[in-house]
């Protein structure tokens, strides 16, 4: 029996956000390990206490490369979440269905999904994005995905080591390892709304990535394009 695990990263201007998360989703896993960046051991005591909850405080701050802490388990489904989503309670299963009904073990599956133009050169408007928190009617095949919403097998996530130097950018670079590493990224269909954002008006996507995308133009030039997709995988998902 696989086990449920959530990754979580987090900051104390979050503080207000994270009780909300964890309380959407602690019924839905096994173990909820979160990574408590900047955090004081005064700070860490005021938040919430559940029986399948670990609260981390790393020597340094990680930022969001705290979600790929955690030693890699293959007897784990991992989840990677963000702490300012709000998730529906069939989440996980919803998630663990659609990773069981493809062709592979080899894939992640999750909500907001990026496809890259073959002539990607930093711009918005030359990429699609299939938004977290928006309706896709049917999955589909995706150059990257976003890891506030996603999950996979635990053994197939990519090590510490090589996600360390990519804070602010982790879609990006976990993006590329699963490139490297022969292991699709599909998104998830499901209805609008499904997943309620707690702060719509900020996140790293909006104020950081999408100013900052020529900056990881080489990484994603590595993974990105249409040309860059498993045609056999597409064809399956498409079929779903």
């Amino acid at each position: 029996m696989m086990k449920r695990v959530g990754h979580v990263a987090t900051y104390p201007g979050r503080k207000e956000y994270l009780p909300v998360m964890l309380e959407s989703v602690v019924s839905q896993f096994d173990d909820i390990v979160v990574v408590l960046n900047q955090y004081s051991d005064k700070q860490r005591r005021k938040l919430p206490k559940y029986s399948n909850v670990r609260y981390v405080i790393p020597d340094n701050d990680l930022k969001d490369t705290g979600k790929f802490l955690e030693p890699r388990r293959s007897d784990e489904y991992v989840f990677t979440l963000d702490d300012d989503l709000k998730f529906p309670p069939d989440y996980a299963a919803t998630l663990i269905d659609c990773y069981e009904s493809l062709p592979t073990e080899r894939v992640v599956v999750g909500l907001h999904g990026v496809v890259y133009s073959d002539l990607f050169e930093g711009t918005a408007s030359s990429r699609f994005v299939a938004k977290f928190d928006r309706r896709l009617a049917k999955p589909i095949l995706v150059n990257q995905l976003g890891t506030g919403c996603a999950m996979t097998r635990g053994d197939l996530l990519a090590p510490m080591e090589y996600m360390a130097s990519s804070q602010r950018f982790v879609d990006v670079r976990f993006a590329r390892y699963c490139h490297e590493n022969g292991i699709g990224m599909v998104c998830v269909a499901r209805p609008d709304q499904w997943i309620g954002d707690l702060q719509p008006e900020e996140s790293i996507f909006e104020s950081y990535t999408r100013v900052h995308h020529g900056e990881q133009l080489g990484e994603i030039l590595a993974f990105g394009g249409f040309g860059k997709l498993d045609a056999g995988l597409a064809l399956a998902v498409e079929g779903l």
